[in-house]
C-alpha cells in the first residue's frame, strides 16, 4: 500500500494556518468540556491542552509531517491561554468565551511564530 504523503505538496504556510486554526478550535472544545463538567479552572486548562495537542498530533501523523507539538514553537502554551480565556469569560456567555478563547490561542501562536518566540528547552 502506498503511503499518503501530502506534506510535500501543501505549502508550509497553509499547513501552519490549518494547524493554528485547529489548535484554537480544539483548545476551545477541550475547555468547553471542562466547563460543562464543572471541572474547575486547572482541569479545564488541562482539557484544553490535551485536546488541542492530540488533535495536532493526529493531523500531523495523517499528513506524515513532523509535529508542531514536538518542535520548540509555542503550542501547548497557546492552548493553555485559550482554555484559561474560555474559563474566565464563560460568565459573559458562551459566544464570548468561544470567540475569546479561539482568538487568544490563534493570536498567541501567530505572534510567537512571527517574532520567533520559543520556549526554552530543559537541560
Amino acid at each position: 500500500m502506498d503511503k499518503l504523503v501530502l506534506s510535500s505538496s501543501i505549502p508550509k504556510k497553509m499547513v501552519f494556518l490549518g494547524d493554528t486554526i485547529g489548535l484554537g478550535a480544539f483548545a476551545v472544545v477541550g475547555a468547553t468540556v471542562g466547563i460543562v463538567s464543572n471541572a474547575g479552572f486547572l482541569p479545564t486548562i488541562i482539557y484544553a491542552i490535551l485536546t488541542a495537542t492530540f488533535g495536532g498530533l493526529l493531523s500531523d501523523v495523517l499528513i506524515n509531517n513532523v509535529s508542531f507539538v514536538l518542535k520548540r514553537e509555542i503550542y501547548a502554551s497557546a492552548a493553555a491561554l485559550g482554555g484559561a480565556v474560555v474559563f474566565l469569560t464563560s460568565q459573559f456567555g458562551s459566544d464570548a468565551a468561544i470567540a475569546g478563547g479561539f482568538l487568544s490561542t490563534v493570536l498567541l501562536r501567530f505572534i510567537a511564530v512571527k517574532y520567533k518566540i520559543n520556549l526554552r528547552r530543559m537541560k
